[in-house]
């Protein structure tokens, strides 16, 4: 009865904020919680599907969509919203000038519904997985839809899928067409021939890459047209090849622990980048002039970049920046200009051993809510002022 735990969760997220009596009698009476079998997982299998079916439309998408990672898979909560953001299944609300916040507020949901659980928090980023009772089910709703394999020739059924999670070594080249319908890959410890047939993804929104330790992103990316969101860990290269600039409708990229000295300088052709992910890239040395070129970035993920000294003062024309993350790098000044950032929400700056001061200017970010400090061995003192920050 280990897992009644978890229907009891289900069941309850579902009711909450349900307030008519009516509202409960149709869950009680529903022909969902009379499926009946001889094991005690059909019983929270049940549980999850009616919570699944009184999900609004856009966190069922949200939900399917994360049983493209295979079972224990750690995902980290920020790359799963941009992954949400990419597909269009995260829209603005009245109010809201931030998709971002949607985000998160779908990500409680389907935390108290226990369809997604929180793992831990490093660096001030949390990661979730899904109970492997959870995953069954949201495997099973997407049926002819996800491929768990790269066959040695295309069928009808794999042409037409839609998902591919691909997670074991093949000896197969793929076919050309194999992903011609697909709008989303996820690959980890496949050989690099995969990625040969992405030449003809025409619909594919997203690509991860899982702990490969590849030598170079594969060429065969860089074409996708209409790619919104990369992410790509263990990378070996330490640098990115300039070509990844013209991938337009790139919006996310999230590059982490891998051996990047320096990003392209041709970075800022990124027009629609609003997510830029560097985290634990331990060589990275500088960015280019030209990131201040990238009008849409409203994250910037830099800790663990222990050997990043420096911003480049072009920092200060992204006016849409809200959250700087800097813990554990050798930044010794911030960019005089960074005040200029009104739309400043988190600067993180936890463990920075070599920061000196702050900016005097630092008081005009009205809407900073978060400045992280802890560590900051030699920090002088703080700007004459800086209590006059209410939201802080």
């Amino acid at each position: 009865m280990w897992w009644v735990p978890l229907a009891i969760k289900a069941l309850t997220g579902v009711l909450h904020g349900k307030k008519l009596i009516g509202e409960w009698q149709a869950m009680r009476d529903s022909n969902l919680l009379h499926f009946v079998g001889e094991e005690s997982g059909v019983s929270v299998s049940a549980c999850l599907r009616l919570s699944y079916f009184h999900l609004p439309s856009h966190q069922k998408q949200c939900f399917i969509i994360c049983s493209l990672f295979p079972k224990g898979h750690k995902i980290d909560k920020e790359q799963l919203i941009d992954l949400w953001i990419a597909h269009d299944m995260i829209t603005l609300e009245p109010g809201v000038d931030y998709l971002d916040y949607i985000g998160h507020k779908c990500f409680n949901s389907l935390v108290q519904m226990s369809f997604l659980q929180v793992e831990n928090e490093f660096y001030g980023r949390a990661t979730c997985s899904m109970h492997d009772l959870v995953h069954d089910p949201a495997q099973s709703i997407l049926k002819n839809r996800i491929s768990l394999d790269a066959p040695m020739d295309a069928t009808d059924y794999t042409m037409s899928c839609r998902y591919f999670s691909l997670t074991e070594q093949t000896q197969n080249q793929p076919p050309k067409n194999l992903f011609q319908k697909a709008c989303s890959v996820y690959v980890d410890n496949c050989d690099d021939a995969i990625f040969g047939a992405l030449k003809n993804a025409r619909h594919l929104r997203s690509i991860t890459i899982g702990t490969i330790g590849m030598k170079a992103i594969p060429i065969a990316v860089l074409p996708v047209k209409y790619l919104k969101y990369l992410a790509i860990s263990r990378l070996q290269c330490e640098a990115l090849p300039e070509a990844i600039s013209d991938i337009w409708s790139l919006q996310a990229l999230h590059v982490t622990f891998s051996n990047l000295l320096e990003l392209p300088n041709s970075i800022g052709k990124l027009q629609k980048l609003r997510k830029l992910n560097l985290f634990g890239c331990g060589n990275l040395k500088c960015l280019p002039d030209s990131i201040g070129d990238c009008q849409l970035i409203s994250s910037i993920d830099l800790c663990n970049c222990k050997k990043l000294r420096v911003l480049p003062e072009s920092f200060g024309r992204i006016e849409n920046l809200r959250v700087l993350r800097l813990g554990d790098t050798y930044i010794e000044m911030l960019p005089s200009n960074i005040t200029t950032l009104r739309n400043l929400e988190c600067l993180d700056l936890d463990h920075c051993w070599m920061l000196v001061e702050l900016p005097e200017g630092i008081i005009n970010s009205e809407k900073l809510q978060g400045l992280k400090l802890k560590g900051c061995g030699i920090l002088r003192g703080m700007p004459v002022g800086i209590g006059q920050l209410c939201q802080l």
